[in-house]
């Protein structure tokens, strides 16, 4: 595993666990799977997707609205650096967020050697009004449709395939 995930993976372990001190091992192999259903238009999914923590202390968490998704960055010092990451970086966790009804993303801004310098949450409902704003980015409806074109074209491949391909 490279420094990147492992520093991510550590982030997230400090903000899940209760620890006095940094000399403490992190499983990366360790996470919390969800699968739910959401939809895109008249698309239905099913979808899996790894969650980081809960605002309640439940077990079993079972609404998603209590799911917040963490995450680490580069820290931003500059115009250029602040662009590249709403262009890039939160539209994906965006739409991973979205698409779970997560409604929140807890972002740890770090520094060089990997220590979180700083850290914002933003809302996911938030995130596509505040990058248009910025930078003059389509707002999540534009996206949304995008997406759901690639994903109707993926149920109709597959009956195709299957179809073409009676022994599968």
């Amino acid at each position: 595993m490279d420094k990147f995930s492992y520093w991510g993976h550590h982030y997230e372990y400090i903000c899940t666990h209760s620890v006095d001190n940094t000399d403490y091992d992190v499983d990366c192999n360790e996470e919390f799977g969800i699968v739910f259903k959401s939809s895109i238009g008249n698309i239905r999914l099913l979808l899996g997707a790894e969650v980081d923590c809960s605002q309640l202390v439940k077990d079993p968490v079972k609404i998603l609205e209590e799911f917040i998704e963490i995450k680490t960055n580069k820290d931003i010092h500059n115009d250029k650096q602040e662009e590249s990451f709403f262009r890039y970086k939160l539209p994906k966790v965006w739409l991973q967020s979205y698409l779970a009804g997560i409604p929140e993303i807890k972002f740890g801004y770090r520094n060089e050697k990997g220590l979180v310098v700083r850290q914002k949450s933003y809302l996911t409902k938030d995130l596509p009004k505040i990058a248009d704003k910025k930078y003059n980015m389509s707002g999540n409806k534009i996206e949304i449709e995008k997406s759901g074109a690639q994903y109707e074209f993926v149920p109709l491949s597959i009956k195709t395939l299957v179809e073409n391909n009676p022994e599968i």
